[in-house]
């Protein structure tokens, strides 16, 4: 044997043993992501559904806000331990979204816990996911653009649901609201906002707090198993995200109500809209004992079909009998719609690009911000492209993003101006009455 055969061995030797010394020192200094996609997607064709699972997967894919749908059963060992960095498997547009700072919350057990990533270059992306006895009965998904509702069809299958570019289909509401908008509201000069304004992280105190009664119809609840746990996780949004965000100091206090009596929903969105609000007229009467008794200041119907993703009786309610708004279920927390229409009750309008009445307030314009490409809650279509609806009301003492962490560096502008476009003042001011309805 020659001196070079015996080295050969040796060689290979050395490899072996460096490999094995070098993966564990590469292992620990890269993020641990999750490879294997944690949705198994099965094909329609595939699905082996019984006649109830068949009918509510038949309700989301055909319903008008849907442009994709899956089904699929998560991987449920991949969310209920802790990493750094999972990778969400969708399609559309974005195929893959990486998400980091990683939270599991309300753990009951390894397969009933709340689930929640950011993202790691793109700050307006994220996902939001409830799981119970391993399936995934409600959440949300939003990459880039592009959003997606995640919900149960029950026995361990979910969906998840492409959404529809938000759709342009609110009605002018100053036409049948008999006016009530042009009723006399405050415009003092804004408030003087200190440096720490800017700071968006922070929880701040609660200065105003609402009561929201949020009924919705037995129709709603059919279609949607888990409406309750969606509508619950709206509001924890608003809460902790949108207001924070926004710095406003507001606090929502939700009344989640099932309606009794047997409403067949028929009509537009603005029959449903005046039978849901009008007294003694035999439909949905039972709507004013329950708003009284849980001393609600804003009354919300929550409709299977509204025929439009939103409708507020007013912009700019000034009396009790005014604070009233139907949303359709698909869009009550995917497009902002209930925030939106919640909103509207307190004067706020779409950005000017779209909506140039300049009262009740001529600052209450939501805002198209161009450098980053996004638009704030109550803004609909911006000119020109796709803007990204991000959680944030107009505020033109935020900037956004919200800070200059991000791998990706962008500019940091203010989500409004003091001319026309502030929700956030205009939703401060108004809140001091509307909290006083009941």
């Amino acid at each position: 044997m020659s001196i070079g055969s015996r080295k050969f061995p040796i060689i290979i030797f050395q490899l072996i043993l460096l490999f094995l010394l070098i993966t564990p020192l590469v292992s620990c200094t890269f993020p641990t992501a999750t490879r294997t996609n944690p949705f198994d997607y099965i094909p329609e064709e595939e699905a082996d559904l019984k006649p109830d699972q068949e009918r509510l997967f038949r309700k989301y894919k055909n319903n008008p806000y849907t442009k994709e749908i899956r089904i699929f059963q998560p991987k449920i060992r991949y969310f209920n331990q802790r990493r750094e960095t999972v990778i969400l498997n969708l399609f559309g547009t974005q195929k893959y979204l990486p998400l980091s700072q990683i939270q599991i919350s309300e753990r009951k057990s390894p397969r009933t816990f709340h689930w929640s990533g950011k993202s790691i270059t793109d700050s307006p992306s994220y996902a939001d996911i409830r799981f119970k006895n391993s399936e995934a009965i409600t959440g949300q998904v939003q990459s880039r653009a592009d959003i997606y509702d995640i919900r149960s069809i029950t026995g361990g299958y979910s969906v998840l649901i492409l959404k529809v570019e938000e759709p342009d289909d609110e009605f002018k509401i100053d036409e049948q609201s008999n006016n009530s908008s042009s009723s006399t509201f405050s415009s003092s000069p804004a408030k003087t906002h200190s440096s720490q304004s800017l700071k968006t992280d922070i929880v701040l105190p609660y200065i105003v707090e609402e009561n929201i009664l949020v009924a919705y119809t037995k129709e709603a609840i059919t279609d949607e198993p888990y409406l309750i746990e969606t509508l619950n996780d709206t509001f924890e949004d608003i809460n902790k995200k949108i207001i924070p965000n926004s710095n406003l100091t507001l606090k929502l206090n939700p009344t989640i109500y099932e309606i009794k009596e047997d409403y067949i929903e028929s009509g537009t969105i603005k029959e449903k809209l005046n039978y849901f609000r009008n007294e003694n007229d035999g439909v949905l009467d039972e709507i004013h004992k329950a708003r009284s008794e849980s001393h609600s200041d804003i009354a919300l119907l929550i409709l299977n079909n509204a025929g439009g993703c939103g409708q507020a009786f007013t912009i700019g309610s000034t009396t009790p009998d005014t604070a009233f708004a139907v949303i359709d279920r698909s869009c009550a927390r995917s497009y902002f719609t209930l925030i939106h229409e919640v909103a509207h009750l307190h004067g706020s309008r779409h950005n000017i690009e779209r909506d140039p009445t300049e009262t009740p307030f001529k600052y209450g314009h939501a805002y198209c911000e161009r450098k980053n490409v996004v638009r704030t809650i109550v803004a609909k279509k911006c000119p020109d492209i796709v803007y990204t609806k991000i959680p944030y009301f107009s505020n033109p003492n935020v900037l956004y993003p919200p800070d200059t962490s991000s791998t990706q560096s962008r500019p940091r502008r203010p989500l409004g101006n003091i001319t026309y476009a502030d929700n956030v003042r205009v939703i401060t001011e108004s809140a001091q009455r509307i909290s006083q309805y009941y």
